[in-house]
């Protein structure tokens, strides 16, 4: 009896150890929570719920769902760590960055538009100075 109750918990998914329940081939989410994944899972579950996460990935279509519980990860493991603001204090900071570099680009453009036209004037007037210099000819 202690040997298969061992050999379910090996092959348990992560939702069905926290759970304390038996792990079957039908079980919806072992094949998004292996139990290598436990802390994904456990973070959905805290954040989302077992219901409303299993309910939320059901309405994904099927080729979308591993995306979909990407996600779900993302934004569970975002709201664990900043329980107010979530994934959008991230995205916030990312913006900021983004509008930040953004300034920096803008600025060299402004820079080599300048030295171009810098180098195009000293070209003509390298231009204009071997015409000047070939016309006055020593006698």
């Amino acid at each position: 009896m202690k040997g298969t109750t061992a050999a379910n918990t090996a092959s348990s998914c992560a939702a069905c150890k926290y759970l304390r329940r038996r792990c079957d081939q039908s079980c919806f989410l072992a094949h998004y929570f292996p139990a290598s994944k436990s802390q994904d899972y456990l973070s959905c579950h805290r954040v989302f719920g077992t219901y409303n996460l299993v309910k939320m990935i059901k309405s994904v279509q099927e080729h979308e769902r591993h995306e979909a519980v990407a996600t779900l990860v993302l934004e569970a493991r975002m709201r664990v760590s900043n329980p107010v603001h979530g994934c959008l204090m991230m995205q916030r900071v990312l913006q900021a960055q983004i509008d930040e570099h953004l300034e920096e680009l803008d600025a060299v453009k402004k820079k080599v538009f300048l030295f171009e036209s810098l180098h195009s004037q000293i070209e003509l007037l390298d231009d204009q100075l071997i015409n000047t210099s070939l016309a006055v000819v020593p006698e």
